[in-house]
């Protein structure tokens, strides 16, 4: 019971992710985002969220959820940004 509560406590935390694409980018992708209802979502998907984070996909993962951000390439690879917002 008491793993339960701490995914109770995830509904309220939200995850950014981003970073430049130079132009020799192998995706589109430059980050994603995540949040509390992330787990549900890969439930649905038939992803299990340990599974996920075992296998460090983080292109699929965000892409299954409609949570990846996609610009192409930007023409620069020096700026990167990870953010993590908690609700109190």
């Amino acid at each position: 019971m008491r793993r339960r509560r701490k995914h109770r406590r995830l509904r309220d935390v939200a995850v950014f992710s981003v970073g430049s694409a130079d132009i020799d980018a192998s995706t589109d992708a430059v980050g994603g985002f995540l949040t509390g209802e992330t787990r549900a979502a890969l439930n649905v998907q038939g992803l299990l969220i340990f599974d996920v984070l075992r296998d460090n996909d983080a292109y699929h993962t965000p892409a299954v959820c409609d949570r990846l951000i996609c610009t192409g390439a930007t023409g620069t690879n020096v700026n990167d940004v990870a953010l993590l917002l908690i609700r109190r």
